[in-house]
């Protein structure tokens, strides 16, 4: 029985990492800023041997401690934002990569995503809006619009909102007056 093939991997930083030798043949990667993680993983055969390519990087993040509100102002970000409390009306935050809210998007206030919207509490409002790119995850949604390029998650109800997704739409509450169309799930 022969052992498996060996694998060969090539570290690859983007500007934001830096390598550094450690003695005894260990490299180090360490942040040259502040921000998330990242890595991807690609195989490649090279000269008969399959080589795996981990590329390794930052990505920025934005965290507010507290309410977006008046002492904030509007938020607009490349990157990541988490906000460690509420949305308050009328203000915005919009970001290319994922919103991560532990309190409530208020009534007024708005939500741009390019990829995920995560809300820890829920979106209340007649002039609240969530459009992601991706998936948005909301404990409850009240007279609010939400729109997703992938899937919308509820957590106990919906009630006078609007909710359009690319995916499927989830909602994890079990009452009556949820007639479900195609694509649409009560969980």
């Amino acid at each position: 029985m022969l052992p498996p093939a060996l694998t060969e991997i090539e570290v690859v930083p983007d500007a934001r990492v830096e390598a550094r030798e450690e003695g005894d043949g260990i490299i180090a990667y360490h942040a040259r800023t502040s921000g998330g993680a990242s890595s991807t993983e690609e195989s490649r055969g090279k000269r008969g041997r399959t080589v795996t390519l981990l590329r390794l990087g930052l990505y920025a993040v934005s965290e507010i401690d507290g309410d977006v509100d008046y002492s904030t102002g509007h938020v607009h970000f490349s990157g990541d934002v988490v906000v460690r409390g509420s949305i308050k009306p009328p203000f915005r935050v919009c970001a290319t990569g994922s919103v991560t809210v532990e309190g409530n998007a208020e009534p007024g206030s708005t939500i741009h995503a390019g990829r995920d919207i995560a809300l820890s509490g829920g979106a209340i409002g007649e002039r609240t809006h969530l459009q992601a790119g991706g998936s948005v995850l909301a404990k409850l949604v009240q007279q609010a619009k939400v729109q997703a390029g992938a899937d919308v998650e509820i957590g106990s109800y919906v009630f006078e909102t609007s909710v359009r997704a690319a995916g499927r739409i989830v909602v994890k509450w079990k009452g009556r007056w949820w007639w479900p169309r195609p694509g649409r799930e009560q969980a």
